[in-house]
């Protein structure tokens, strides 16, 4: 099955734990590693990442790891990357 996500920024951080909790892995099939970076950095700007608490921003990893195909260390480097650019 095929989903097209066009609108990540209306999802609230419960609908990602619900999203996480329901979902088998996805992948981002024929994506370029310029729009997946570009997807997760643009969930993070949109979250308020920083602003996060410890909890929220667990739930915002696992489903940036779920939706993205990418592992946790990858996307662990990838929000370090984020914060750094101011």
């Amino acid at each position: 099955m095929q989903v097209t996500m066009r609108n990540a920024q209306s999802l609230t951080l419960e609908q990602m734990g619900r999203f996480v909790a329901a979902s088998d892995g996805l992948s981002f099939a024929g994506a370029s590693r310029a729009e997946i970076y570009g997807f997760i950095e643009g969930v993070l700007r949109r979250q308020r990442y920083r602003r996060l608490s410890k909890k929220d921003k667990g739930v915002v990893r696992r489903y940036l790891v779920k939706v993205s195909g990418r592992s946790l260390p990858q996307i662990t480097r990838l929000v370090r990357r984020y914060q750094q650019r101011g």
